[in-house]
């Protein structure tokens, strides 16, 4: 790929790329013609001027003069995009945090396909990608790291699939919510969704870490409210989690009377239950404790009082573009945030 037009600005040269041009570039050869180095004023007006009209830096000539491209690919399920307010979050967090040390950044989804996701890795791989951060449990993700570190190129995780890693303890916030409402005297119950309740779930993982003398069947029994079954790939996912929060908040009011306590499976559930409540006569806080998960804005300035847990975000990011930069091993377990409201 050869430029075919530049105009100098500033002592930098553009380039519009013969088959793209929509994605122009911006050309750091060491040309006689250009001076070497350039006072910080200038650079910045520069890459100002680069950024508003839209040019990117040239890759493939990097790639032919064996220099580094400086450049990351974000890589997660379309479905955490949908569903997990929270991966949006980190998402925009983390091109951020690259930009700012002035990394180029490539953004993909996964698909189901594990030939598709790997055809993806290596393209990206092609084109001088160096860096790779994955979100979420892409499908075939073990030929996708080996490919990467077959390359030379870097990889980390977010999640404990991958051999480097940076996770949250999930685990460890879900039972401070339960164990404040043992400590309150509540009758409580998991409200989840049946597709989502399995024993490794981290809410079930916490309830049987809670009462390990009762075996997996007997917790579901004794501590949990199934609700309908959620699709992942719904592209209206939080009203979906909203209504099924609704429902089961209804159906637990007729059934279980005695129940005083519910946590949601996540934020939007828990939302939808407390519409419910307040609706027909409940004083959230007080007649029922409402809980979530993810700690979204609409949970924290909710009228009524929802407890959550809640992704360090800063502690993740700054883990995970630091080793995603380097090749060492890294196993890091964050601290969730946990937030009881009353």
């Amino acid at each position: 790929m050869f430029p075919i037009a530049c105009y100098q600005a500033t002592g930098q040269y553009f380039a519009h790329s013969a088959q793209n041009d929509r994605f122009p570039a911006i050309l750091n050869a060491q040309n006689p013609a250009i001076p070497s180095a350039h006072p910080q004023e200038t650079r910045q007006r520069v890459r100002q001027i680069a950024k508003n009209l839209g040019y990117r830096t040239n890759f493939g000539y990097r790639l032919m003069q064996g220099q580094k491209t400086h450049t990351v690919a974000i890589m997660v399920g379309e479905a955490y995009v949908t569903s997990e307010e929270h991966y949006n979050e980190l998402i925009v967090r983390l091109m951020n945090k690259f930009d700012r040390l002035d990394y180029s950044v490539y953004f993909k989804t996964f698909t189901y396909s594990a030939e598709a996701n790997l055809e993806k890795v290596r393209e990206l791989i092609s084109r001088g990608v160096e860096h790779f951060v994955f979100l979420g449990d892409p499908v075939g993700y073990w030929d996708a790291e080996k490919e990467i570190e077959n390359s030379g190129r870097s990889l980390v995780g977010f999640g404990k699939i991958l051999k480097r890693y940076v996770s949250v303890d999930s685990v460890v916030g879900v039972m401070s919510i339960f164990r404040f409402f043992l400590n309150e005297g509540r009758n409580f119950r998991l409200v989840c969704p049946g597709n989502q309740l399995s024993a490794d779930n981290s809410r079930a993982i916490a309830l049987q870490r809670l009462f390990p003398e009762l075996t997996f069947e007997q917790i579901v029994e004794r501590y949990t409210f199934v609700t309908d079954a959620v699709d992942l790939c719904n592209t209206d996912f939080a009203a979906t989690l909203i209504a099924n929060g609704w429902k089961g908040a209804s159906e637990i009011v007729k059934t279980l009377p005695k129940v005083n306590a519910l946590y949601f499976m996540n934020d939007y559930m828990a939302i939808g239950g407390a519409n419910f409540l307040t609706r027909n006569g409940f004083e959230v806080g007080k007649d029922m404790l409402v809980a979530g998960f993810n700690n979204i804005p609409s949970v924290q300035f909710y009228p009524f009082p929802i407890s959550s847990v809640e992704h360090d975000m800063d502690s993740v990011v700054s883990l995970l573009v630091e080793e995603s930069l380097v090749i060492t091993p890294c196993q890091h377990i964050v601290a969730p945030i946990v937030h009881i409201r009353t």
